[in-house]
């Protein structure tokens, strides 16, 4: 998912589904990092590469559900903030989908077409290859999704015209699927507290802007499959909600395996903050993270968490990194951005670059 370890690693430490909220610290383990997942042979190829071979792999293809599972109806938050509206960024019915029941990431279901209508796929072309995140639609010119999505440890960013906001369909990529909408960026905005990778996972959030002559039309009121996310009531931390979240995405189905060729999620359980700090990471887990225990794979990082609140959903986390090994159990937990944090840095960027041409 967001984080691994490199292949060439003898560490077997695996990271936690929190959420970040204030400061995560490498310990300096040079053999860890968070980055997209390289689709250099991949997509090109049809090949994965490590560091130190190069394996023929098949042809992406669904993970196998088991369909007998009952659907339930998805549980509301419980949440003490819930009595606060979500912030719109002045969309009508952000948050709305045609489905709210759930089914039974690694271990996922497909999703259905206008399940997750704010679900975008990203691919960044660079020069070693194309690399895949997820993000999320805040506005029809706006993407909400990781920093280290955009940052190159090369150069220390993407040209934010190397990105590709693909909406609307729920192949990965969107290729052949006549709902299908690309678009490219103009602008990339990462948090300024943001150092990188390799320094501090503390502000792992960027803005992605959508060029105002070509922005995503909202075709959720018309029966389309393209709507804007609600984000967190302002003033809602700590994180205090107890119960399921869900997470979707177009990562790795399990560890070392290929990419889902159609959008997964899967439903996930929020834990405590002494609860996560139980756990030995290489880094400091900050107020500003959320404990979640599920396995995005790389591929899905930049992806929202959402939880239900009404009948709206709303999105308060994005995936950061996570185990260094996908599904393994011993630290079941991958560590989420929690939105609600920058919700004052996220309104205070769409207010000053909305109308600019330029991005500075």
């Amino acid at each position: 998912m967001a984080a691994i370890c490199k292949s060439s690693s003898s560490s077997s430490f695996l990271l936690i589904n929190c959420i970040l909220l204030i400061t995560c610290v490498l310990a300096n383990d040079d053999e860890f990092g968070t980055r997209p997942l390289r689709l250099k042979r991949f997509i090109k190829s049809r090949s994965t590469t490590t560091t130190t071979t190069t394996t023929e792999a098949p042809d992406p293809i669904e993970q196998e559900i088991d369909d007998d599972i009952p659907d339930e109806q998805f549980p509301p938050s419980s949440s003490t903030n819930n009595t606060n509206e979500p912030i719109s960024i002045s969309v009508p019915d952000c948050g709305r989908t045609r489905f709210f029941s759930i089914d039974r990431i690694v271990n996922g279901r497909p999703a259905s077409p206008g399940q997750f209508p704010w679900q975008v796929f990203l691919r960044i072309s660079t020069r070693d290859g194309d690399m895949v995140c997820g993000g999320s639609i805040i506005s029809p010119r706006w993407i909400l999704t990781a920093a280290h999505c955009v940052t190159s440890e090369q150069t220390g960013s993407y040209s934010a015209q190397a990105v590709e906001v693909v909406a609307g369909s729920l192949i990965r990529g969107g290729h052949g699927d006549s709902r299908r909408i690309s678009r490219n960026a103009d602008c990339a905005f990462k948090h300024p507290g943001w150092r990188g990778v390799r320094g501090q996972f503390t502000n792992d959030i960027a803005l992605i802007r959508l060029p105002k002559n070509n922005p995503l039309r909202l075709t959720y009121q018309k029966g389309g499959n393209i709507n804007a996310i609600c984000l967190p009531p302002k003033r809602s931390p700590p994180f205090d909600y107890r119960g399921a979240a869900r997470v979707a995405g177009w990562g790795l189905t399990r560890d070392r395996g290929v990419l889902a060729r159609t959008l997964q999620y899967t439903d996930i359980n929020v834990i405590s903050d002494s609860e996560c700090r139980r756990y030995q990471y290489p880094v400091n887990i900050a107020n500003s993270m959320v404990l979640r225990t599920v396995h995005p794979c790389q591929g899905d990082s930049g992806g929202p968490l959402i939880i239900r609140q009404g009948n709206q959903y709303v999105q308060f986390g994005l995936v950061s990194f996570g185990p260094g090994i996908c599904n393994n159990g011993r630290i079941p937990n991958t560590v989420f951005t929690q939105v609600s944090y920058y919700l004052d840095w996220i309104e205070n960027t769409i207010r000053q670059f909305e109308n600019r041409d330029q991005c500075r």
